[in-house]
C-alpha cells in the first residue's frame, strides 16, 4: 500500500494521479493521492512525458471544448495542490515534444 501503490504506473506510464485526472478529477481523490505521493507522484512523466499538470490542463481544453468553454475541471485549487508540491518544475517540465503543460491550451 501507501506511497508504492500510487506511484505504480501502468503499460503506459501513468500513474494514479494521471488516471484521476483523465476521469473527472475529485478534489478528495487528488489531495489523498498527493498527500500519500508527494512530490514525486506529481512530478512523475509518463511514456509522453506529460506529468500530472500536463493531464489536467489536457482534459481541462478537452472539457472546454465539450461544455462551451467551461474550464471546470482546473480550478484553482486543483492547481495549488499541484504547485505546492509539486514545484515550479511541474509549471516549466516538458513533455516529449517539448510542451509544458500551460502550452496544452494552444
Amino acid at each position: 500500500g501507501g506511497e508504492e501503490l500510487v506511484r505504480e504506473t501502468n503499460n503506459w506510464g501513468a500513474n494514479s494521479l494521471h488516471f484521476e485526472y483523465a476521469n473527472n478529477a475529485l478534489i478528495d481523490v487528488v489531495s489523498k493521492l498527493v498527500e500519500v505521493g508527494g512530490e514525486a507522484l506529481v512530478r512523475e512523466t509518463d511514456n509522453w512525458g506529460w506529468n500530472s499538470l500536463h493531464v489536467a490542463c489536457k482534459v481541462a481544453v478537452e472539457w472546454a471544448y465539450f461544455n462551451k468553454g467551461k474550464y471546470t475541471l482546473l480550478d484553482e485549487t486543483f492547481l495549488n495542490i499541484l504547485t505546492q508540491h509539486g514545484g515550479a518544475q511541474i509549471l516549466t517540465q516538458t513533455n516529449n515534444k517539448g510542451k509544458t503543460p500551460l502550452q496544452m491550451f494552444f
